[in-house]
Parts: C-alpha cells; sequence; structure tokens
C-alpha cells in the first residue's frame, strides 16, 4: 500500500489523473494534509498511524533558492529535510535547535534537531526517469527545507539558503518528514519548482507545470519501489 500526500487538493489532482483507469500494482491511496507543518504533522501522523502504509510519498511544489540552479518546472527529489526557522533571531545571527539543545526528536539512538531524514528512492530510478523524459525538465536529487514563512524577499531567500544548504522551500516537508520518522515509515518526498524565492513575481509562477511534473517524476518512483518490493 502506498500513500500519497499533499498539502492541497490541487497537487494531488495530477496524480489522481494520470492514476485513473490504471492498474499500477498496488494500492493507492491519498491524504491532503493542509497547508503548514501543523496541519501536515497531524494529517500525516493520523494517516500513517491508522493506515500503516508501506510507503509514503509527499509531492507537490516548491520555491528554488537563489543558488540552486533549478528553473521553473524542474524536479527536486529529497535527500534530507530541514526545519528551516526554528531556533531563535539574535543579533549575532541564527540559533538553530543544536544551538538551544532542544531536539525534536530522539530515534534509533540517534537525536534530531532541524534536520530530519527522509526515504531515497531505489538506485537508478532518477537516471532512468531522466532519460525516459527527454529532457523536457531537470530531476535532481538534494535538500529540502521547511518554513513557517516563506521566502518574499532576496534577504530572506539568501538567510534560508544559508543556513540550510537547501535547494528548495516548502510548508510542509519537515513536518511529514518528522511523522514517518516516529511512526517507523519511510517517506519519499519529490517537490515540483513553481517559482523563484526572493521576490513575489506571481506573473512568472507556474504551479500547473510543477504539480504536473512532480506527479510524474513520483509515480515513476513508485513503480520502482512497488516493483522493488515484490522482489
Amino acid at each position: 500500500m502506498l500513500l500519497f500526500l499533499a498539502a492541497t487538493e490541487g497537487e494531488l489532482a495530477p496524480l489522481r489523473m494520470m492514476l485513473h483507469g490504471r492498474h499500477p500494482g498496488y494500492e493507492a491511496l491519498f491524504a491532503v494534509t493542509g497547508a503548514g507543518k501543523a496541519c501536515a504533522a497531524c494529517t500525516a501522523t493520523l494517516a500513517f498511524a491508522s493506515l500503516q502504509p508501506d510507503l509514503g510519498l509527499l509531492v507537490g511544489c516548491a520555491g528554488a533558492l537563489p543558488g540552486s540552479g533549478l528553473d521553473v518546472g524542474d524536479v527536486v527529489v529529497a535527500t534530507r529535510e530541514c526545519f528551516g526557522d526554528e531556533g531563535v533571531e539574535t543579533r549575532a545571527g541564527f540559533l538553530d535547535l543544536r544551538h538551544l539543545m532542544l531536539p525534536v526528536a530522539r530515534r534509533g539512538g540517534r537525536t534530531y534537531y532541524n534536520e530530519v531524514p527522509v526515504a531515497r528512492p531505489a538506485r537508478g530510478s532518477i537516471e532512468r526517469f531522466n532519460r525516459r523524459s527527454g529532457g523536457l525538465f531537470a530531476v535532481r536529487q538534494g535538500p529540502l527545507v521547511t518554513v513557517s514563512t516563506c521566502s518574499g524577499t532576496p534577504s530572506r531567500a539568501a538567510a534560508i539558503e544559508r543556513r540550510s544548504g537547501a535547494l528548495a522551500e516548502s510548508m510542509e516537508g519537515a513536518a511529514v518528514a518528522l511523522a514517518a520518522l516516529l511512526l517507523d515509515r519511510r517517506l519519499i518526498e519529490v517537490r515540483g519548482i513553481s517559482n523563484q524565492t526572493g521576490r513575489r513575481d506571481r506573473e512568472s509562477w507556474d504551479i500547473p507545470a510543477a504539480c504536473r511534473n512532480a506527479a510524474e517524476a513520483i509515480l515513476w518512483i513508485a513503480e520502482g519501489e512497488a516493483v522493488g518490493s515484490k522482489r
């Protein structure tokens, strides 16, 4: 059983359409978490606990951070998640949860602060998808960051990028990853780039393309995971 999660129905809609009438070889369930960390954590925790999926797949759109080199429509597969604004702003700069000695979780002998692990797709699946997609958009792997306040100014975007080392930001990823960690569920996160952070130029955004491309990539990954689980 695979559980697809997204913050909004609009981010799940391309997945539903692509799966309609298909028999993918696995049971697909869907959960809309709502926007932001609190909604995402609550919904994901309830879904993981009640449904006990073999794999969670978080999909949606994200804003590319300035140094990422990502274009609108490109896709990022998360290698880790980060709570980007949990901490304290001081005159000397931002202090994260590790500096404050405030962990978000302890699991398996490890202590977690701002960074939260995610599962990675089967080896080679990203390369095979890039060949299959014919270069219409790039798919890259890298860290993602989750914020409560999105980066609508250059200074804010630069600060989030500097402290997290992430390629793109969203408002839910780390919260869902934390729920998965605490409930011993595997989670893969895939985000399509809908916009560049740093300035709110809505004319340059393309949320439908970001969601559509992320859906294509995550379905490819889901198929590989389902096949691998049967071996």
